[in-house]
């Protein structure tokens, strides 16, 4: 899930030219529970192979009356990006299948997301899900309405892939993704040709763009998390970033954060680009960053908004469960609660409703 490789060539080139135009609360690790993570699939059978094939949306009241489970599922925004949302769905028998319906227009998600927001497969859809265990591996089967989507450009087009890519790998059980349609393996989508080369992972990024000074084949990806306002209410959107090469993905990741988001975007970050970083280090699954005062508020404290994206966007590209946060070295001029570390959520996006 965390593993940073290379995104393919081909979808990086095909990607490029469009690319060129144009809420959770933190305590302490020692003290914090570990919130129920997302539900595993279907027990598997001898060989390894999980059918959760359902072919109708099911009836919905039924669905409303099942024990309810949080999951996180990615929808689009009104600015066409792909948001995780987390949300109640019936803990049912195939709920990677259930996730599904929940993700298609017209389907059970309707009135339950945040007003704006838009489920990301096509009215109509159909699908079967099979997963081989052993490779983590999810094979969706759509029918032929997944064809009759939307999309303005080849960056629009992805987006689709990234939203079902990220909310599978939302299962411990899956790292991996195949898209079939009518039982064949969808090898581009047919709108804007972007190919898709192999099983697709979170590697291949989300809500994708360009960082400054890149060379296309010497480039490494960092996922960030900036907050985008909606009336009186904000959430946090990821963003896969292209940037220069290199083997230090907490550094990069912060170094990127400090820049900040895109100009035109409607993304915004609380933490000041005259903030330095002084140092960042991963020891035991946890990441240790250090900054000068900048990074303190007017109150003198580190804010939510900027635990917010530090504690997402750290532990998503390194892979570690927490993270550490010094001021000048030390953890004193914090609160207690922040001068532990901190825990990744379990839950995001939950209270923009």
């Amino acid at each position: 899930m965390f593993k940073r490789n290379k995104l393919s060539l081909l979808i990086i080139l095909s990607l490029v030219f469009t690319l060129l135009s144009g809420c959770g609360i933190y305590g302490p690790e020692e003290t914090s529970k570990d919130i129920d993570p997302p539900p595993a699939l279907d027990a598997k059978d001898s060989t390894g192979t999980v059918d959760v094939t359902t072919e109708e949306n099911g009836d919905a009241t039924t669905a409303d009356q099942k024990q309810q489970v949080k999951f996180t599922i990615y929808f689009f925004d009104e600015k066409r990006d792909v948001v995780p949302y987390t949300m109640d769905i019936p803990k049912v028998e195939g709920i990677g299948q259930e996730v599904l319906k929940y993700m298609t227009v017209g389907g059970p998600a309707e009135g339950k997301i945040p007003q704006g927001f838009k489920a990301v497969l096509p009215k109509g859809t159909k699908s079967s899900m099979t997963v081989k265990a052993d490779q983590k591996l999810a094979i969706v089967d759509f029918s032929k309405e997944f064809l009759s989507y939307e999309a303005k450009s080849a960056a629009d087009e992805k987006k689709i892939l990234d939203a079902i890519t990220w909310t599978l790998t939302e299962f411990p059980t899956i790292d991996k993704v195949e898209i079939r349609v009518n039982g064949y393996p969808l090898e581009s989508m047919p709108t804007w040709k972007t190919p898709i080369v192999g099983p697709l992972s979170r590697a291949d990024g989300i809500n994708m763009e360009l960082g400054n000074n890149i060379k296309i084949g010497q480039t490494t990806t960092v996922t960030l998390y900036f907050y985008r306002s909606m009336g009186d209410k904000q959430y946090l959107v990821p963003v896969t970033r292209m940037v220069p090469e290199t083997n230090d993905l907490a550094k990069a990741t912060l170094e990127q954060l400090v820049i900040g988001p895109k100009a035109g975007t409607g993304l915004t970050s609380p933490i000041l680009p005259s903030t330095k970083i002084l140092d960042v280090k991963v020891e035991r699954q946890m990441v240790i960053a250090n900054f000068d005062n900048q990074i303190l508020g007017p109150n003198k404290e580190v804010s939510k908004e900027e635990l917010d994206i530090l504690v997402w966007s750290l532990t998503e590209n390194t892979g570690a469960k927490s993270v550490q946060i010094k001021v000048n070295g030390k953890t004193d001029t914090l609160t207690d609660n922040l001068a532990k570390p901190i825990m990744r959520p379990e839950k995001i996006n939950t209270s923009i409703l």
